[in-house]
């Protein structure tokens, strides 16, 4: 059987997405090796071209590409105005780490999605995700962890106790299970029985996950769905996703540089902190929490900060300079919180502008595809339930899946015909 070069385009995006989750992240960890593997091959792409032309650049890859020069920028000037928190001086392996972050993965991403076939990558992570829940389903079953030879070190109890199979973390794995949850709810499949097998397998995955800033974030997107299919539309002009951008940004500015604001706000939010810290086994714990509050009381009284960042890497340093309760230096747990300590608020910003695009996709438009709306549907539940942990980093398995979300987005938006109208 011939195999045509058209097919392997159209499938290549999916099996590398496939392979960095099985490879990547472990002991086996295989990820320079298929970032360099990626590179040779989105380079035989393009070249594989008969006529080499740079395609319209939609408007979500425009913002990415502006966030990824912003951090590139703040990483240089950290280097060049050094911070003050020694550990976070910017060296080689910071400028390699950025490279690959912010350049070389996402180049790859981008030329395998300018190919791939939309509905097929949809309907992977239905399939994977219910892979995954039959596996997590063993599992328990079981009563054994049939990846745990995969990590070294091994990870803390509290972690052995929740289900991450070989993603590493069990926030990773209740992602992808969202995210196969999202493809389910718009691509049922054919029959009834299999689909409420599907969905019971679903919320198995996700119910041992514990992770429940997806359960959040699932139940939030679902909403839109529902709305969506009984077309409550609202008219939004560009001027006034400009507003509403602006009036966020005001409101953080005073919020970050008025002592008595940020005292109302440990006394307000200091009572829902089990909900901030609902991933947690403990969450009385306030762990996310109290990281807030440390960095925005940092902010407030280091307006350079504030406004370009500390460079790649800066959160890290600022956390193990300022460790949250109990000595906890891990993570942030917070991607928008530490995108603004390393890159400063204009990533806010743009992560703002990222979501009102997205929210705008929903419910502006009047006749859109399956395909189109589930993508947003998909991009919008990564970005809530990035305010319960950090995944835009190459060491996450969850990374490449938000880039190509967001590159995949513009290419349904240029592709002229779908087959499957809203």
């Amino acid at each position: 059987m011939k195999i045509k070069l058209t097919n392997i385009k159209q499938s290549i995006l999916v099996v590398y997405i496939f392979l960095l989750t099985v490879f990547g992240y472990s002991v086996l960890s295989m990820r320079k090796y298929l970032l360099a593997g990626g590179i040779i091959l989105a380079m035989l792409i393009v070249l594989s071209n008969k006529k080499i032309r740079l395609r319209k650049i939609g408007g979500n890859t425009k913002i990415w590409a502006l966030m990824c020069g912003v951090a590139c920028a703040a990483t240089v000037l950290a280097d060049i105005f050094p911070t003050i928190y020694s550990s976070a001086n910017i060296g080689l392996g910071e400028y390699i780490d950025v490279l690959k972050e912010f350049v070389l993965l996402p180049l790859v991403i981008y030329f395998f999605s300018r190919h791939t076939n939309i509905k097929a990558y949809i309907l992977f992570f239905r399939g994977y995700a219910l892979v995954l829940c039959l596996l997590c389903l063993i599992e328990k079953t079981m009563s054994t962890k049939l990846f745990l030879w995969l990590y070294s070190p091994l990870p803390s109890s509290a972690e052995v106790e929740r289900v991450s199979l070989f993603l590493s973390h069990p926030i990773y794995f209740a992602v992808f299970v969202m995210l196969g949850a999202i493809a389910l709810m718009m691509y049922p499949l054919k029959n009834t029985l299999r689909t409420v097998i599907a969905w019971i397998l679903i919320f198995v995955g996700l119910f041992f996950s514990e992770a429940r800033s997806t359960w959040v974030a699932f139940v939030m997107v679902a909403i839109l769905r529902y709305l969506k299919k009984k077309k409550v539309k609202r008219s939004v002009k560009k001027s006034k996703l400009v507003a509403f951008t602006a009036l966020v940004l005001c409101f953080l500015v005073i919020l970050l540089s008025t002592d008595i604001i940020q005292n109302a706000f440990m006394q307000i939010f200091g009572k829902i902190s089990v909900i901030w810290d609902s991933d947690s086994n403990d969450a009385s714990k306030g762990i996310r929490l109290t990281n807030a509050i440390n960095a925005i009381v940092f902010l407030g009284s280091n307006p350079r900060y504030l406004l370009i960042g500390g460079g790649y890497g800066f959160s890290l340093s600022f956390l193990l300079e300022n460790p949250s309760l109990y000595g906890w230096t891990d993570a942030l747990d917070n991607q928008y919180l530490s995108y603004i300590l390393n890159f400063g608020i204009l990533t806010f910003a743009l992560f703002i502008i990222l979501t009102c695009r997205c929210l705008k996709s929903v419910f502006v438009k009047n006749e859109i595809s399956t395909e189109y709306f589930t993508l947003n549907l998909m991009l919008i539940s990564l970005m809530i339930s990035l305010f319960f942990f950090e995944a835009l980093t190459t060491i996450s398995p969850v990374f490449a899946v938000y880039i190509s979300l967001i590159f995949l987005i513009d290419v349904c938006e240029n592709r002229p015909n779908h087959q499957e109208v809203l």
